[in-house]
């Protein structure tokens, strides 16, 4: 009987490493939509806008958004990106994609289906930029005010990057978890089987 029971175990687990379940959709971060609209993106790459945000588990990004309105270009270029952590402001670059901006009013707007990798406990910024446009001088307006804004926030002013805590961007950041490994499974699956043949010899 207890033969039986173990092996039933084991197969269990053999099985569930090898059929892994879809991993779940969340969003990362939501700050909510700003109440303002007057901040200015240059679209000569002059003006980046940045907020800080940490995982504590393993994401997959899927998409990113801003929160921003239409000014001078319809349909302006961006840059959405994911920078490492610089203390006080970004770090690194990691990750970028181009989009559109908007063409009229305001509303979200940022790249889809994105496949970038977030390692858990690990501090991250996520910026957005406007790309050169010489037709004029901005693109878009930033909006700021968001009601649940991220609490370390920085701003590009064309040589270096400057603390911005209390503004508060838009930002949505979409992400799929990471499954457990079948091999972790497998690794389990192992234990238990050692664990019940020793009690079985008991």
């Amino acid at each position: 009987m207890k033969r039986t029971v173990l092996t039933l175990l084991f197969t269990l687990f053999l099985v569930g490493g090898l059929i892994v379940p879809p991993a779940p959709a969340a969003v990362i971060v939501d700050t909510g939509q700003p109440v303002n609209n007057t901040g200015f993106f240059d679209t000569g790459n002059q003006s980046r806008y940045a907020s800080e945000f940490t995982v504590t588990q393993d994401w997959t990004v899927t998409s990113i958004s801003t929160y921003i309105g239409q000014f001078a270009v319809s349909g302006a270029q961006f840059t959405a990106a994911i920078y490492t952590d610089g203390g006080d402001v970004p770090g690194t670059l990691v990750y970028s994609s181009p989009f559109t901006g908007p063409t009229s009013g305001s509303s979200w707007y940022g790249p889809t289906g994105l496949d970038w990798s977030l390692i858990a406990n690990t501090t991250y910024w996520v910026v957005v930029s406007a790309v050169e446009n010489p037709s004029s001088n901005y693109a878009g307006l930033m909006g700021y005010g968001a009601p649940s804004g991220l609490a370390n926030e920085a701003y590009w002013n064309g040589s270096s990057w400057q603390n911005a805590d209390t503004t508060h961007y838009g930002w949505q950041i979409n992400a799929t978890a990471v499954p457990i490994p079948a091999a972790v499974w497998l690794l389990g699956s192992g234990l238990i089987g050692l664990i019940g043949i020793r009690r079985f010899r008991n």
